[in-house]
């Protein structure tokens, strides 16, 4: 039996057609993994909020939270994660991205995407986008 579900919300941050993928730190859970920007939802947003604000402090970039891309399930032995993903425009300039808390950022299009190693909750979105 499972504890309560974890609800996060992720991005796909899109400029020229590439989407934006951010590395995890070598200290953290999955280490070195690539992922789509996003966080934990608190108590009392609703995904959209959670999002925005995520991306906020991650990232320090202001957004558009576009149409819902998927919604998942992911299930680790510590519990389950239940992931909504957005598409997202940003309503700034890519070069004020900061990486304070990721190693490394990259713009890659969904063909290129295969290619990096991603965390549990967003393979998922990975092979939808790669179906699309």
């Amino acid at each position: 039996m499972f504890p309560s579900i974890i609800e996060v919300t992720a991005a796909l941050v899109q400029h020229n057609n590439r989407i934006l993928i951010a590395q995890r730190p070598a200290v953290h859970r999955f280490a070195n993994k690539w992922e789509f920007p996003g966080g934990k939802i608190d108590p009392g947003e609703t995904p959209e909020q959670g999002l925005q604000r995520e991306l906020r402090e991650e990232l320090g970039i202001e957004a558009r939270i576009g149409a819902l891309f998927s919604e998942t399930l992911y299930t680790h032995e510590q519990g389950q994660i239940r992931q909504f993903t957005f598409w997202v425009e940003m309503t700034g300039s890519p070069d004020t991205i900061r990486i304070d808390e990721h190693q490394a950022i990259a713009w890659v299009t969904p063909s290129e995407i295969q290619q990096y190693e991603f965390a549990g909750a967003d393979l998922a979105v990975v092979k939808l986008l790669q179906e699309q």
